[in-house]
């Protein structure tokens, strides 16, 4: 049963490594002036090929607390490379920002993002199972506007022991658990 048990938990960490959704913090300035915002989710998937899929979605900004619906920005298929505790993307390319699905804005004309039309995007992140750093620039001559995007957080997933951290005592508790059955 333990062996069962052993195998089932290594399965389940395997298909969790694969999609990591990460709740953080994240800094928005436009010619330097912005804010930050509490928990925003940016996911970071791992393809078959082992390729990455980047997406903060329903991204809006907020200047002077009145918010500023963007839209949803995804990068496919960015290849990793391998750091000593993190994997690292980067992507410096044109985008098209699609409108959000956000319920505050149904109305898809809401959504900054598309007005922009082509978007010169420069991404770079560092990532692991656990945690997130992501760095964007945005410049943007027509409009005179320089913009920065940073984003710091951790992934949720593996809160065994439900005290709201990631840490030792999560595993300790799952070994526990293991072990009992």
């Amino acid at each position: 049963m333990k062996k069962i048990m052993m195998t089932l938990a290594a399965a389940i960490c395997t298909l969790a490594a694969m999609a990591n959704s990460y709740t953080g913090q994240l800094s928005v300035s436009i010619n330097g002036v912005g804010g930050l915002q509490d928990g925003v989710a940016i996911n970071m998937d791992q393809n078959e090929d082992g390729t990455y899929n980047f997406s903060l979605k329903n991204f809006v900004f907020y200047l002077e607390g009145e918010p500023m619906p963007v839209g949803n920005i995804e990068l496919k298929n960015l290849t990793a490379t391998e750091g000593a505790q993190f994997k690292n993307v980067s992507f410096n390319d044109i985008i098209r920002i699609e409108p959000g699905s956000n319920e505050q804005f149904p109305n898809p004309d809401d959504w900054a993002g598309p007005y922009l039309q082509d978007v010169p995007l420069v991404l770079s992140a560092s990532f692991n199972e656990m945690a997130i750093s992501v760095h964007i620039d945005i410049e943007m001559p027509a409009l005179d506007q320089t913009i920065k995007v940073d984003f710091i957080a951790s992934a949720k997933r593996g809160d065994v022991n439900i005290d709201g951290e990631l840490g030792i005592a999560d595993v300790t508790q799952l070994v526990n658990l293991l072990l009992e059955n």
